[in-house]
């Protein structure tokens, strides 16, 4: 016998006044833990083709969190490339600029052109060009 708070509102509802057993949908909410917090980017409604009662409609809320990188992140850039952070720096630590400004991260250089990503390189060419 399932809990009584894994039932759908509806059913506890119908169980009380009635006093009868209903099971036809159960509650399978997913909620964002006490303190979670993000901005919602997108929803979207997914209703099942065919005459499945089997879990008929499915809501998924897609929520972007800001939080500060650690090691073993994940981090794509927006011409197809990505890698993981392997190490954080100190700002005293990390390479710098001719004026004196440091770099916010750094690439392996190796997987740039391995992996052809011609728009990377066009765009840290450009970039260059414009701080000179």
């Amino acid at each position: 016998m399932a809990k009584e708070s894994s039932y759908a509102p509806e059913d506890r509802l119908l169980r009380a006044i009635l006093g009868i057993q209903v099971s036809t949908s159960k509650e399978t909410c997913l909620k964002l833990p006490i303190g979670g917090r993000g901005r919602v980017i997108d929803v979207r409604w997914i209703q099942k083709k065919g005459g499945s009662s089997y879990n008929p409609e499915t809501i998924r809320v897609y929520i972007s969190q800001k939080r500060e990188i650690k090691v073993g992140d994940k981090v794509a850039g927006r011409h197809g490339n990505k890698g993981i952070v392997s190490k954080i720096l100190s700002r005293q630590d990390m390479p710098y600029l001719q004026d004196g400004r440091p770099v916010d991260m750094v690439f392996n250089p190796l997987g740039v052109p391995s992996r052809m990503n011609v728009g990377q390189i066009f765009e840290c060419s450009l970039g260059l060009a414009g701080v000179c």
